[in-house]
């Protein structure tokens, strides 16, 4: 079983004792640093998520409201997932998600929020949002709630504010000193350089191994075939078949060549992330 972080992965631990985690990584070629600041435009605020987890921002508006009567035009908030989502108080419409969409949109983004409920289910989330945010290099906000603690080194890539009180005082701070937005998130990208804290991808980081998994999936995937290819080419040399076998055997070696460090036994794998 591969699990998305230690949460998942210690439940799963109670079915089985052939679990790894693998932690969520980002494609750093379609995530990239956009270019910031923007001179004379506002501080954007902005959220991505869908309209199940719209919840998960709607504790958090009140905080907003706040930034909001602070500064006025000097701030606009954005939420992107939920085209029915309305909050007057904000002249607040929520944008309805599409692949290209969530890029401008992160693009726009000075700061990046990712607020959580603590429940079974939030602890489970394998930070995703998080991290596509970071990889473009906007100030990352999130609650500190399950490996999103992992994911943030408060003050050095991002801020974990625990109240109502800390998540103004912290994006106050962030709206108010753009250098400190711009320190913050270009420390994001950097993580694509650097190993993941505990072990896991290694040298590859968690920004960075995503191309690293597109290799051995289609390795997965054409070994599986390879496998499948020469059961069918022995299933046709019982039947007498011996052109078919031939033909077969000839398709089923795997195209893509090995990947380095990877053992081509294919079993069965439940993947477990959220």
């Amino acid at each position: 079983m591969i699990a998305g972080n230690a949460y998942l992965a210690a439940w799963a631990r109670q079915h089985s004792d052939r679990v790894v985690v693998v932690p969520t990584c980002v494609d750093t070629e379609i995530f990239a640093p956009a270019a910031r600041p923007r001179a004379g435009g506002p501080v954007v605020i902005g959220w991505s998520g869908s309209p199940s987890t719209i919840e998960h921002l709607r504790p958090l508006l009140p905080v907003l409201e706040r930034v909001q009567a602070r500064y006025g035009d000097g701030v606009r908030v954005r939420v992107m997932g939920d085209p029915d989502f309305a909050h007057p108080p904000l002249a607040l419409h929520g944008e309805a998600w599409s692949p290209d969409r969530e890029l401008a949109l992160l693009g726009a983004m000075d700061i990046g929020l990712m607020p959580l409920p603590d429940d079974a289910w939030t602890r489970g989330k394998c930070g995703l949002k998080g991290l596509v945010s970071m990889a473009v290099g906007a100030a990352r906000v999130m609650s500190p709630v399950g490996v999103n603690t992992e994911i943030v080194e408060p003050g050095v890539n991002g801020y974990l504010p625990a109240s109502d009180d800390e998540w103004y005082d912290t994006l106050c701070r962030l709206v108010d000193d753009q250098s400190t937005r711009a320190r913050i998130g270009a420390a994001g990208p950097r993580n694509r350089r650097q190993p993941l804290r505990g072990g896991g991808l290694g040298r590859h980081g968690r920004l960075g191994a995503a191309r690293r998994g597109r290799q051995l999936t289609r390795r997965l995937i054409a070994v599986e075939q390879s496998r499948r290819t020469q059961s069918w080419a022995r299933m046709a040399q019982r039947s007498g078949n011996a052109g078919t076998a031939s033909v077969l055997r000839r398709y089923a070696a795997p195209a893509d060549p090995p990947v380095p460090g990877f053992t081509p036994i294919v079993r069965s794998t439940i993947f477990m992330c959220r």
